[in-house]
C-alpha cells in the first residue's frame, strides 16, 4: 500500500518511469485524474490539457505559475491574474494530493507531492537527476524536440520547478537526505531505476 513520490529534474525521465512503475506495481498513476480534479475545481477548460500536450511540456506544466499564466492567457484572452491562479492551483494540490495518497497504492510525479505527502503512510520518496546535456538528448529522443527547443525547455522548467517548490517548502528540494533513493538516470537506465524502486517497495511491504 505504498505511496511513491518521484521528484525529478525536467528531462530526467520521471514521467516515463512513473507510468511504467505504476503499471508494474498495479498502482494508480495519479496525473490526469489529479489535474482533472484541479481543473474542475478552478473552472479551467479542458483545452488546458490540449495546449499543454501540443507544447511538449506535459510533465510539469500545470504546476508552474508562469506556465499557468501563459496557457490561460492563450485560452481566455490574457485577462487572468497569474499569481492568483498559481496560488489556487497550489492550494488545490495541497489538499487533493494527500487525499489521493490516503487511498494508498499510488505513484505521483512532481507537483510537490514529496512535500504534500509528508504524513502519508508507507511513503517512498524518489529523486531523479541527470546532467543537462543528457536531459536535452532525452527530450530530443522521447519528445521529438529540436536541440534548441530541448535546451530552452529545460532552462525554462528548471527555473519554474525551483520557483514552484520554493512556494511549497523551505527545504532544498534536491537535498538527497529528503529521499529514500536518489538516481542519476544518465548512469542508470529507466528500466533499472524501475526495478530498484520496485525492489524497495517489495522490501518495505515485507517488513
Amino acid at each position: 500500500m505504498a505511496v511513491i513520490c518521484i521528484s525529478r529534474q525536467f528531462g530526467a525521465g520521471g514521467r516515463t518511469l512513473g507510468v511504467s512503475l505504476a503499471q508494474r506495481l498495479g498502482y494508480r498513476f495519479a496525473d490526469h485524474e489529479l489535474m482533472d480534479k484541479v481543473s474542475k475545481e478552478l473552472g479551467i477548460s479542458d483545452e488546458w490539457f490540449a495546449v499543454t500536450e501540443r507544447e511538449g511540456h506535459g510533465e510539469d506544466s500545470l504546476v508552474s505559475t508562469g506556465t499557468v499564466a501563459k496557457i490561460l492567457g492563450r485560452i481566455r484572452g490574457g485577462d487572468q491574474d497569474s499569481s492568483g491562479m498559481g496560488a489556487k492551483v497550489r492550494e488545490s494540490l495541497r489538499r487533493l494530493i494527500p487525499e489521493t495518497a490516503a487511498q494508498g497504492q499510488v505513484v505521483f510525479v512532481g507537483r510537490g507531492s514529496q512535500f504534500y505527502c509528508k504524513d502519508a503512510k508507507d511513503l517512498i520518496r524518489i529523486l531523479l537527476v541527470a546532467p543537462v546535456s543528457w536531459r536535452e538528448n532525452f527530450l530530443i529522443e522521447h519528445h521529438r524536440l529540436s536541440a534548441d527547443e530541448a535546451r530552452t525547455t529545460i532552462k525554462e522548467w528548471d527555473k519554474n520547478r525551483s520557483a514552484f517548490l520554493k512556494k511549497v517548502t523551505d527545504r532544498d528540494p534536491d537535498d538527497p537526505s529528503l529521499y529514500d533513493l536518489c538516481l542519476n538516470t544518465s548512469h542508470i537506465s529507466i528500466d533499472r531505476a524501475e526495478s530498484l524502486i520496485y525492489e524497495l517497495v517489495q522490501m518495505r511491504s515485507s517488513n
